[in-house]
């Protein structure tokens, strides 16, 4: 189900999580436990119902696209980053997360 703001944009259309999981070819409940864990894209809390903006997932998709399987992950750095020497300071580019 789709709901639509006060602008007909279809970045700003708002989606549930079972669309959300459509789009993305993962489950509803990987949807969740990502929303729980902090992992997955931003959403809005409405109530009870939890909606993402469809221009927010396509972002998200777009900051998880990798050139090759041997790129790590979020993920994989957050995991090694007791090994690795600390950064300098960066630009975070995807929604607070460094790459």
């Amino acid at each position: 189900m789709a709901l639509t703001t006060s602008t007909n944009s279809d970045a700003d259309i708002l989606l549930d999580e079972t669309a959300v999981a459509d789009l993305i070819c993962h489950s509803v409940r990987t949807i969740q436990k990502w929303r729980a864990t902090g992992q997955g894209p931003q959403f809005f809390k409405l109530g009870r119902s939890v909606r993402y903006r469809r221009g927010d997932i396509l972002t998200w998709i777009e900051c998880n696209r990798r050139p090759n399987t041997a790129s790590r992950s979020r993920r994989a750095a957050r995991t090694r980053a007791w090994r690795a020497p600390p950064r300098a300071s960066a630009t975070v580019p995807c929604g607070g997360i460094p790459p």
